[in-house]
This record gives C-alpha cells, structure tokens and sequence, in this order.
C-alpha cells in the first residue's frame, strides 16, 4: 500500500536469509495490483491460471562476471538447465522471435 492506503501490490516472495546466512530486514517482492486482479479473475473463471514455460534454468550475469567472460551485453541469463521438453519448447519460442 501507499501512503495513501491505495493498493499497489501483492506480496510474493521475501528473503528468509542470504546468502551469508544474514536475515535482511523488508526485503521482498510484490507483483502490481493490475497483475494480481487477471490473475484473480482467470483464477475464478477457469479455476487456474496457465503460465508459459519454455523449459529452461539460468542464473543472472552479474557485471563483474560479464566483464570477465569477455561478454559485451552486462544483462541477461546464462542458461544452466534444460528439461527434457526444454529443447522443443525453445525451438517453439526460436521461431517466434
């Protein structure tokens, strides 16, 4: 909520502890209201919500990672799992870009 009581989002996840095994305090991860209302209206019209998957894992490139691995583009993912259905499903998502 904001500091005029409007409703901004909807809790999501939060840290329990780091990776230092630190509690941090308020850290956490809301999706937008406007988000959670389809949800809640897909939810109770169809009874689930379908979300897409393309079948892959990775991890966040961090700057300092980037910099060393002689990789220009500082954001993306490194892709670091595949499911089994992984491999038709990025040929699928291949073809639409």
């Amino acid at each position: 909520m904001n500091s005029l009581g409007e409703l901004m989002g909807i809790n999501t996840l939060s840290f329990d502890k780091s990776n230092d095994g630190e509690t941090p305090e308020g850290i956490g991860f809301a999706i937008p209201f406007q988000l959670a209302t389809k949800i809640m209206d897909k939810l109770i019209r169809d009874g689930r919500v379908i979300r897409g998957y393309i079948g892959i894992g990775g991890r966040e490139i961090a700057p300092l990672h980037a910099q060393g691995g002689g990789i220009d583009q500082l954001q993306g993912i490194v892709v670091n799992e595949v499911s089994p259905d992984g491999q038709r499903r990025m040929r699928v998502f291949r073809s639409m870009i």
